[in-house]
């Protein structure tokens, strides 16, 4: 398994990004990956978050969008 491997988590991207060429694969989600299995977590099994997901009703951002496109992602949040 690659991850268990004595490779960087550098080097894993690289090689990653290889097999998944037509993928969208960002060094910062290896990297999130890496991080357990470097430090001995060898489990695939998602961990609990410390913060639950943030839900947004999508209608909701839809008309707030259309009433105001120049809007920022952060004003769009509050």
């Amino acid at each position: 398994m690659i991850l268990k491997s004595p490779k960087t988590s550098a080097e894993c991207f690289r090689t990653l990004s290889e097999v998944f060429d037509d993928e969208e694969l960002t060094q910062t989600q290896v990297y999130e990956w890496f991080e357990p299995f470097k430090n001995g977590d060898d489990s695939l099994e998602d961990h609990e978050r410390q913060n639950p997901p943030q839900t947004i009703d999508n209608d909701i951002l839809k008309r707030a969008i259309e009433s105001d496109p120049s809007q920022t992602t952060r004003e769009l949040a509050q």
